[in-house]
């Protein structure tokens, strides 16, 4: 595998492929994922990508910004990958909200420029 993917497909003798014309609704995205156990030695505030599975959600909870005053509402997750470390991620807003309901049953999931800190140890958002 030459490419920057995770995955590959292989195709045997009795693999179809056919010619479907593009339609352009599906849009690329392109991953740099991280290794949760490579974070430690990356700086904080460092936009990450990684692809993990949720193994638990916790409580969509509010806070009230000290920038802006404004209420915020958010919901930790701690994800693991096949690295063997856990991490806390926190969701923001509408996302927070959904997290009990998106992130049950242990999915696994793919965050883009994800936000890294050093918060309490290491974690993102």
């Amino acid at each position: 595998n030459t490419c920057k993917s995770g995955y590959e497909i292989t195709f045997d003798a009795n693999a179809e492929i056919h010619l479907v014309p593009d339609e352009g609704e599906i849009q690329a995205q392109l991953y740099d994922f991280v290794k949760i156990a490579q974070l430690e030695q990356m700086e904080a505030n460092k936009t990450i990508d990684l692809l993990a599975i949720v193994k638990s959600v916790g409580e969509v909870t509010t806070l009230i910004s000290k920038k802006s005053g404004n209420e915020l509402t958010k919901c930790d997750l701690t994800l693991v990958d096949d690295s063997g470390v856990a991490i806390n991620c926190t969701v923001w807003g509408e996302k927070a909200n959904e997290a009990p309901t998106n992130f049950a049953n242990q999915p696994v999931v793919a965050f883009r420029r994800g936000r890294l800190s050093d918060y309490g140890g290491e974690s993102c958002s």
